[in-house]
């Protein structure tokens, strides 16, 4: 029930907030950003501090993009996500009394306790849905960033086939190997450095590539069991389609122009 909330609640303070930024309906879409806001804080406030900064980071880059100039676009992007992570971090520790449960070291340590904890709670229940995440979490910020690409990997792309032992997880697992195929194909179809381009350049594919990554590294570091991984990567996922979905369409219509392009400078030498 609490994931369907939370689901709702991200749709419709994303979906306001875009129309309030545009001039639309004001008063209607700020109750409803309200709404889903204090929804987001009451169900599940970590997922609203994660998302947040990345939002606003996203209206930021949608002002840059009135810049014509790509490099200096991109060289802004790049000061302006370098700013921000200084000025979060600076942020955090400097109201860590205040934050609390939510202040960076007390949220490390309380994940690395909740590790442990459903680690012993389904030992006890029985090892078939658990899994080995490949590192070893330490509840610090520095072996976050150690365990993140294998955080990321069991978020997106696990279980594995081979790793179902039921029928409810082999439905995962087909889930997982689609979502893996689909992005292999757009790294082998647009490359490395392409993607890169696309993300830092578009704003949207930036706010929901980061978000389900930040999102993802922070489940997969902290879940043991498939089940409980399963149903608490749902808020990323359509975050995550949908970066996919952006970055195949803007290689598209790349390409179609460019065919375009050539097709009229052919019939002009004609």
């Amino acid at each position: 029930m609490k994931d369907s909330l939370m689901i709702g609640a991200l749709g419709w303070f994303t979906y306001s907030l875009d129309q309030f930024f545009g001039g639309k309906n004001l008063v209607k879409n700020f109750l409803i950003l309200s709404l889903a806001a204090y929804m987001m804080i009451s169900v599940k406030v970590y997922i609203f501090l994660a998302y947040v900064p990345l939002l606003f980071l996203f209206i930021l880059f949608e002002k840059l993009k009135a810049i014509k100039a790509v490099l200096l676009r991109v060289f802004l992007v790049l000061v302006v996500i370098v700013i921000s992570i200084f000025s979060f971090l600076y942020a955090y520790s400097s109201f860590e009394k205040e934050l609390g449960t939510y202040a960076l070291e007390n949220v490390t340590s309380s994940m690395e306790k909740l590790n442990t904890t459903l680690a012993s709670m389904t030992a006890e229940q029985g090892a078939e849905s658990n899994f080995n995440l490949g590192a070893q979490f330490e509840g610090t910020p520095q072996s976050l960033i150690k365990v993140a690409p294998f955080a990321i990997v069991a978020s997106f792309f696990r279980p594995f086939i081979w790793e179902a032992s039921k029928v409810s997880q082999l439905l995962s697992a087909l889930e997982s190997l689609a979502l893996m195929l689909i992005t292999l194909f757009l790294f082998v179809r647009l490359g490395p450095f392409r993607m890169v381009r696309f993300y830092l350049s578009d704003p949207m594919i930036f706010f929901c590539l980061t978000f389900a990554l930040v999102f993802g590294v922070f489940i997969g570091a902290t879940t043991v069991n498939f089940g409980t991984l399963v149903r608490y990567k749902i808020p990323c996922l359509p975050f995550y389609a949908i970066a996919l979905a952006l970055l195949y369409h803007k290689y598209n219509t790349r390409q179609y122009r460019k065919k375009s392009n050539n097709e009229s400078a052919s019939a002009s030498l004609n």
